[in-house]
Order: structure tokens, then C-alpha cells, then sequence
């Protein structure tokens, strides 16, 4: 008896060894398995993707990989310290934002949600999934996401890092974005909506933020930017309990008010947050196309042309009237329940066009009121759109003929009469 437990205890460090390695084999197992999941959700996706802007891919094809290494090369006007404040706020918010919509986008890949049930039974440590998780997001980001953290790290001695300290608080507020985006369900509304809109209408303004801004304007700038990426994140809590409060205060009674039409919004708010990478992509695209409207007439100091401002309302109402697409898909999906309503088909459409009306509305004030486009404007753009939306509702493969045919009718009388 004594031998035996001479042997077991001689035996117990090589038992614990080989459990370690055994463990490290499984963790590095379940960082290809996390891989896999990975490319086969994002696959099934690009492909949903894919059918939904055929258009955009065969008219884009060639400005799409130019479109994100202009990221890239956005970050020589970031690093920049004597970029003005309009222009480095413009820059930096369309970066932020391509980070969070690759990020946003690819999110259910990231933490394999598809597969959530699956992947809790697993027996992983807690270490692998982070580091799984942490991997995947790194790959997600690619090089937008890399970028400003590998040169903030090569940044080579302290005297060199406090003159460019800005870059490297752009760098962390990067990484934030995609940690927060990662993180939590929400938009960040404080930091990449309302922050930068209000810097822009604010800089031609002599306020006091303006003006501890433009004295060093990169370190306040991202500094206030990382202030409002924590306040949104950390207070969130404490935010969401005000809002919850003052929507008590101002509630009334919804049964007065009820209407037909309440399960049927239900249902397309939830239809709506289960394919959110569609409209993400939408609004993405409209804010990166009006980015770069104004940082071109900042360094041209000139308003664009006619033939210009029609070929960007033209992209605009494509990329609104696209939503229609979703309207299409959710029609087909639900159309028996759809059928036992006690609503109309014109009744629901005009709520499901309402969000498109919204928009439109939205484009037209930014594209009058910042980019001082012309007030024709006003009536192109909504007869554009109802065209698209027309165009996808009867001819869904050949949606974008009747909006360009429309669009060079107005090219040509232009032309015609200058």
C-alpha cells in the first residue's frame, strides 16, 4: 500500500503536465473551429450581400478597393497636425465609422451567435474564447483597424511621441470603437453621431470648445472624442435610467391612441434589427459620399456643378430606394400573415415607405444646408427615389434602368440649355 502511494504521488506532476498540454490542444482547437464559423457565416452573408447590390458591385467595381484604401491614405491628413479642424473631423469621423460598420457587420461571425448554444457547451477556458474573440475582431478590421495602432508604435523616441500624442489618442479611440461596437448592441449615438455633427456646425462658431479645439486642435479634438467614447460607454447605464424616466413622465395612454397597424410595426422592428448589416451598409455609404462632397469643395473652395450634384442625388436615391429590397423580402416571408390582417396593402405600404421618406428628407437638408446644392434638389431627388422604389417593386433584377434613364433625360436638357 505504501508503494502505491509512493508511485501516485512520483506520477502526479507529469498527470498535471499532460492535462495542461491537453488543455492547450483543445484551446488551439477551439481557435480553428472559431475561424470556421467564422468564414462560413460571413460567406453565407457576403452572399445575401452580394444579390441585394448587384448593381453597386458592377458599377462601383473598380472605385470599391479605392474606396477602402482611402482609409489608409486618410490617415496622412490625420497624422498631419496642421490639417484644419472641419477637414480632421470629417476625416476621422468617416474612419471611425468605416470601423465600427466592419465591425458592426461582421459581429455575429465574431461571436459565432449563430452557433451560441453550441459553443457554450464547449469545455474551452475562459482565456481561448477572448483570445478567439480578440483574433476575430482583429481579422474583421483588417487593416483600417491596425493601421493607426502599428504606427503610433512606430513612433520612435518620447520627444517624437508628445509632439504626435493626437495620433495616438486617435489610435486608442480606434481600438475603442471597436472594442465598444463589439461590446454593446447599440449605436454609439454620443460619440459618432452627435459629438462630430455638432464640432461641424459649431467650428465656424467662436465658442469656447471651438477655441480650445483650434489652438491644439488634434489632442483636444480626439481627447474630448475618447471623453465622449467613455461617457457613452461607462454612463450608459445611468443615461438609459434618465431616458427611461423622462419617456414615463411624457407617456400617455397608448390605448387611446392605439392604432391598426401596432403588430405589424412590432414585427418590422424586429425583421429590421435581424438584417441590420443591409441598412448599415445604406447609411455608411450616403455619409461617406457626403464626407467626401465636402472635404472635395473645402479643397477646391467651390461648390460642384449641376452634372456633379445630379449624379450624386442619382447615387442617393439608388441607395435609398435599395430599402425597398427589404420591404420586398420581408413581403414574401410574411405574406400569410400579412393576408389575415386587418390592413390594406396602401395603408401598409405607406408605413413601410415612411423611413425612406425620412431619409430623403435628411439627405435633402444636409446636401441644401451643408453642401449648398441647388434647390432643384428639392424635387429631383424624392421623384428619383419614387422611381427606384417603383423600378424594384416591378422590375426587382432592373431596378437601376427607369432612375438612369430618368437621370440622363436631365443631364441631356441641361446640357441643352447651357
Amino acid at each position: 500500500m505504501q508503494g502505491l502511494i509512493t508511485v501516485l504521488s512520483t506520477n502526479k506532476k507529469p498527470l498535471q503536465i499532460n492535462q495542461t498540454l491537453t488543455l492547450n490542444y483543445l484551446g488551439l482547437g477551439y481557435l480553428g473551429l472559431r475561424y470556421q464559423l467564422y468564414q462560413q457565416q460571413l460567406k453565407a452573408m457576403f452572399t445575401a450581400l452580394a444579390q441585394m447590390f448587384s448593381f453597386f458591385m458592377m458599377a462601383l467595381y473598380l472605385a470599391l478597393p479605392a474606396m477602402f484604401l482611402s482609409a489608409l491614405i486618410s490617415l496622412s491628413v490625420i497624422a498631419d497636425i496642421k490639417t484644419d479642424l472641419l477637414e480632421r473631423v470629417g476625416y476621422q469621423w468617416g474612419y471611425f465609422l468605416l470601423i465600427f460598420l466592419l465591425i458592426r457587420v461582421q459581429k455575429s461571425a465574431i461571436l459565432a451567435s449563430q452557433y451560441q448554444y453550441f459553443n457554450n457547451t464547449l469545455i474551452v477556458a475562459n482565456k481561448w474564447r477572448i483570445t478567439a474573440s480578440i483574433g476575430l475582431t482583429l481579422l474583421a478590421g483588417n487593416a483600417p483597424l491596425l493601421a493607426p495602432s502599428l504606427l503610433a508604435l512606430l513612433i520612435p523616441n518620447i520627444h517624437t511621441l508628445m509632439n504626435q500624442f493626437y495620433f495616438v489618442l486617435f489610435a486608442l479611440n480606434v481600438l475603442l470603437i471597436a472594442f465598444f461596437t463589439l461590446k454593446n448592441k447599440r449605436f454609439l449615438w454620443l460619440s459618432l453621431l452627435i459629438f462630430p455633427l455638432a464640432t461641424l456646425l459649431l467650428s465656424s462658431q467662436t465658442t469656447l470648445i471651438t477655441q480650445l479645439i483650434s489652438t491644439k486642435n488634434a489632442i483636444w479634438l480626439n481627447f474630448l472624442w475618447l471623453a465622449m467614447l467613455l461617457l457613452e460607454t461607462l454612463f450608459s447605464t445611468f443615461l438609459l435610467n434618465i431616458y427611461t424616466r423622462i419617456k414615463n413622465i411624457f407617456d400617455f395612454d397608448k390605448t387611446r391612441f392605439a392604432l391598426t397597424g401596432k403588430h405589424y410595426w412590432q414585427l418590422r422592428v424586429i425583421e429590421i434589427k435581424q438584417q441590420l448589416a443591409p441598412n448599415l451598409t445604406r447609411l455608411f455609404t450616403l455619409l461617406l459620399i457626403i464626407i467626401i462632397v465636402l472635404v472635395f469643395q473645402s479643397k477646391m473652395h467651390a461648390i460642384a456643378n449641376i452634372p456633379i450634384q445630379l449624379f450624386v442625388s442619382y447615387i442617393f436615391a439608388l441607395l435609398i430606394g435599395s430599402y425597398h429590397f427589404d420591404n420586398e423580402a420581408f413581403y414574401r416571408h410574411y405574406q400569410y400573415y400579412l393576408s389575415s390582417m386587418l390592413l390594406s396593402p396602401k395603408t401598409r405600404y405607406f408605413y413601410d415607405n415612411l423611413p425612406t421618406v425620412l431619409l430623403v428628407l435628411m439627405i435633402l437638408s444636409v446636401s441644401i444646408g451643408l453642401l449648398n446644392f441647388s434647390l432643384w434638389l428639392l424635387l429631383i431627388l424624392p421623384i428619383t427615389t419614387t422611381i427606384t422604389v417603383m423600378a424594384i417593386h416591378y422590375f426587382p433584377r432592373n431596378f437601376f434602368i427607369a432612375p438612369s434613364v430618368f437621370m440622363m433625360m436631365l443631364v441631356i436638357v441641361y446640357l441643352s440649355f447651357n
